[in-house]
């Protein structure tokens, strides 16, 4: 399947929620579409398991009205984009 994200978001994909899971980042394949904006390539057991990673991160960040900060507005992002259903 293939995911498209903002610079931002991919940055966030690699440097936050995919920093300590090295295997998972080496089953993604990336390929720069234009400066804002990057497709990345994998296989549906992947994208289940970065759901799941978000999924758990998720709950983490929001503020105290229980409102998505920054980055729980990105990691419900990443649970939308990598649904696989």
């Amino acid at each position: 399947m293939k995911v498209r994200l903002k610079i931002k978001e991919y940055n966030y994909l690699v440097s936050n929620l995919l920093k300590n899971n090295q295997k998972l980042l080496l089953k993604l394949k990336f390929e720069n579409i234009d400066t804002n904006s990057i497709d990345i390539y994998l296989d549906e057991d992947v994208a289940d398991e970065i759901r799941e990673l978000a999924s758990d991160e998720l709950v983490l960040h929001f503020d105290e009205k229980y409102v998505p900060t920054e980055e729980g507005r990105i990691l419900e992002l990443f649970i939308g984009k990598f649904y696989t259903g």
